[in-house]
């Protein structure tokens, strides 16, 4: 009872800070089932491309979102595998991500707080820092979205707090650990390799040259071994999700390398602020308090292990800047906000940096500037975000969940062709030509090669028709359509059936998903499933039909 008492004194703190990570969690899980009838729906529908794979590696022995083959549409290599061995223990539940990401975030919250608990901070300041992360992450709707982010934003933190420890040499050098890190960063999304490429860097800089070769090679081991085995069955070596998504560089156009090169450097007013690169905006707080440290009653060394994690920081994030775009949700940047609030943990000790404000008024004034530059967006973002989560699982529920159980009923085993294909491939079995070419290997060519772009109706024919594809279910403003412009560019031959409208959309691909029969034989048939299939739409889904030709 002595032990149990002195533990709880020790950790009051870090057992606070879980508490209420905990009692967030819950409230906003039942704010979320308010939305969607009762029924848990993530606020993503790439979560259900994962759990599509998840089942059929466990169902069918196939790593892809059909059961009929191999498919590379995944931006994380260890995620899908991850979730197949929980399916294989717990079984077929859809909770499971959910659950998974809890524990994964109490491992984190852990994690920080032991960063943040010593080298002259206060077990005050490390839990100040936690609420401080779960609100600027954001932690709801991360939490919430079904994906690998909070175990990348684990991955990241672990690899570079091993990283500062070696190359400042405070703690024991675990190379072994600091290389399986390093492939675990890899392996959980391809953005670890920027980790594994600025600690490289650090430790070429520091004169050790084979710590770097190893450390590399480490990371790039997931990566070849899952190319070479999407190369095996046909794919490329990257997976498609990379090659469509993300900024692409020309690398014989001038042009197109200097704009990768200055994108870091992009001011930001000149990007609209639901889009901001929050890295800007952490970026300039810790050169801030940096400049504080340099000026400081007591000034650290480079290599000092307060200073590192913000020299990191720094690197990673001007490579991810260079090539990855930004989305809803703080899906591709949650990792670098978790590395930056970490480097701002480590380095504003609060007994130093209190000390310059009294004594300088200009540092005071820069330091708070820096502050509000940085609280004020990543406060709007992650309040809007917070905000939305709740709308984006209704819409989840309202739209693709409500595809994925009609095509369940309705057409199981068809030709279908989507273009978005997370909850129809998790809910029903098909054999799907996917219009955004995650899934489709023909797709992802006619857009990379110039067809989609010159005749976008002939590529939807000639690819919906090598398939066998009966009807499509897709979002006619990915295809040109325009209120004002009119039409999409949809092949003469296809017979519109069916609109479904949903109100509020926040987070689907557009507010209104198109049913198409591919063939005039096959209208009536689809016209009379969706009829009887719209009793048990939600309430607030608006029904359109058309009349056949």
């Amino acid at each position: 009872m002595i032990r149990l008492s002195v533990f709880f004194r020790r950790n009051f703190f870090l057992l606070a800070a879980l508490a209420i990570g905990c009692a967030a969690a819950l409230a906003y899980f039942f704010v979320i089932l308010g939305q969607t009838g009762g029924r848990f729906i993530y606020n993503l529908d790439d979560a259900y491309i994962h759990l599509a794979i998840a089942k059929h590696i466990v169902r069918d022995g196939v790593y892809g979102v059909t059961p009929f083959e191999f498919s590379s549409s995944s931006s994380s290599i260890l995620w899908p595998l991850l979730l197949a061995g929980a399916l294989r223990l717990f079984g077929d539940r859809e909770t499971l991500p959910l659950l998974i990401n809890l524990a994964i975030t109490g491992v984190l919250i852990a994690v920080l707080y032991r960063e943040w608990d010593g080298g002259g901070k206060t077990p005050r300041w490390a839990f100040g820092m936690l609420i401080g992360w779960m609100v600027f992450l954001p932690f709801g709707p991360i939490l919430f979205n079904g994906m690998e982010t909070m175990l990348q934003a684990l991955a990241a933190v672990a690899f570079s707090a091993a990283a500062v420890r070696a190359l400042s040499g405070e703690g024991k050098d675990r190379l072994l650990s600091l290389c399986l890190l390093a492939a675990l960063c890899a392996a959980v999304r391809y953005e670890g390799c920027f980790i594994a490429a600025a600690v490289c860097l650090m430790l070429i800089l520091r004169g050790r040259w084979k710590a770097a070769v190893a450390v590399g090679l480490a990371a790039a081991l997931p990566v070849v071994l899952y190319g070479a085995y999407s190369m095996s069955q046909g794919w490329s070596f990257l997976p498609n999700s990379l090659l469509i998504k993300h900024s692409g560089v020309a690398w014989t156009d001038p042009a197109s390398l200097w704009n990768m090169v200055a994108r870091p450097f992009q001011p930001i007013t000149d990007i609209d602020l639901v889009h901001l690169p929050v890295w800007q905006s952490l970026a300039v707080l810790l050169l801030v308090m940096l400049l504080m440290r340099a000026h400081s009653e007591r000034p650290v060394s480079f290599w000092d292990a307060r200073v590192l994690p913000a020299v990191l920081f720094l690197l990673v994030a001007a490579m991810h800047s260079m090539w990855i775009t930004v989305e809803m949700f703080f899906r591709y940047q949650a990792y670098l906000n978790a590395l930056g609030i970490w480097a701002i943990g480590c380095l504003g000790a609060p007994a130093v940096e209190w000390k310059i404000f009294r004594r300088n008024a200009a540092a005071a004034a820069a330091g708070f500037s820096a502050a509000v530059l940085v609280a004020l967006p990543l406060g709007l973002l992650a309040f809007q975000a917070l905000w939305k989560t709740p709308a984006a699982s209704r819409n989840i529920w309202q739209q693709q969940y409500q595809m994925g159980l009609f095509l369940d009923a309705y057409y199981p085993q068809a030709v279908v062709a989507a273009n978005d294909i997370g909850a129809i491939d998790y809910l029903a079995d098909l054999h799907l030509v996917d219009l955004f070419g995650l899934a489709s290997r023909e797709v992802l060519r006619a857009k990379l090669d110039g067809e989609w772009q010159r005749d976008l109706a002939g590529a939807l024919e000639r690819l919906t028709s090598a398939e066998g594809a009966r009807i499509a279910v897709l979002y006619d403003n990915w295809f040109g359509y325009t209120p004002a412009g009119g039409k999409a560019a949809i092949p003469p031959g296809w017979v519109r059936v069916a609109d479904w409208t949903i109100p509020g959309n926040v987070v689907c691909g557009g507010a209104t998903v198109t049913w198409y029969a591919l063939r005039p034989e096959e209208a009536e048939r689809l016209r009379t499933a969706l009829e009887a299939f719209s009793e048990k739409l939600p309430a607030d889904v608006a029904v359109r039909y058309y009349q056949s030709p």
